[in-house]
């Protein structure tokens, strides 16, 4: 009876690890994303002030 109760528990923590894992993993992409977006929306900004700059 032990050993399942300790199969049970070990599968749970299991689970949730790989859930926070996963989440943890979907966050630091949805970050390098963000950053990505707003490099090129400042880089974007930068190309146009220069060409209003220059005409």
């Amino acid at each position: 009876m032990l050993i399942w109760i300790s199969m049970v528990v070990s599968g749970v923590l299991t689970v949730v690890l790989a859930y926070f894992y996963f989440k943890t993993i979907r966050s630091i992409e949805q970050d390098d994303i963000n950053e990505a977006m707003a490099l090129a929306q400042r880089q974007k900004n930068k190309r146009l002030s220069h060409r209003l700059t220059v005409a």
